[in-house]
């Protein structure tokens, strides 16, 4: 695959009808933790993975913009082509100490499965869950573990040395950027 995903194959995904729900079905998938953080970073370089575009800008661009409100199924947020949207100030009312700061979007999946972008910091953050055991993880469990995260990193993680290249063999320490350089 031209993102070099290392776990993922066709193998991984199905189908789910819930006609009771919607004449459309969900198309699940299972992924690495290694993987999900390269399909975020493909989003955060704009579609474009090791000098080549991928996906056109303009097409991310307009996937992760607003389109729609979520009605109230997370509250404070919108909708886009199959991402969230957060925008600064979301989450205001949980006293969330950094999360607000930020415009983020986000590919959510069951269980507490997460791929968060966060633009101007330059940081994607992936959360993945034992869903094959049964586990679940709350929305605003990992959303305060995320917040803790910015909390523990400098104020202004895009400019910091912190902000370096990691490579993709092994785990990525809590607070450093990924960037597409190997």
């Amino acid at each position: 695959m031209a993102l070099g995903m290392e776990e993922f194959t066709i193998d991984d995904t199905d189908y789910y009808y819930q006609n009771e729900r919607s004449i459309h079905p969900a198309y699940h998938f299972q992924m690495s933790a290694r993987d999900a953080a390269r399909f975020g970073l493909l989003y955060l370089q704009g579609g474009t993975w090791q000098g080549e575009q991928l996906i056109s800008e303009a097409w991310v661009d307009e996937s992760t913009a607003p389109i729609s409100d979520s009605g109230g199924y997370i509250p404070g947020t919108y909708y886009g082509y199959m991402w969230w949207v957060f925008p600064v100030g979301y989450g205001a009312e949980r006293s969330y100490d950094r999360i607000g700061e930020h415009a983020m979007y986000a590919a959510l999946g069951a269980y507490g499965q997460v791929i968060m972008v966060i633009p101007d910091l330059q940081l994607v953050f992936v959360h993945r869950v034992d869903s094959y055991s049964g586990h679940n993880v709350d929305f605003y469990d990992w959303m305060g573990l995320l917040d803790k995260i910015l909390v523990a990193g400098p104020s202004d993680l895009s400019q910091s040395t912190l902000n370096r290249t990691v490579p993709f063999l092994g785990r990525c320490p809590v607070g450093y950027g990924l960037k597409d350089e190997r």
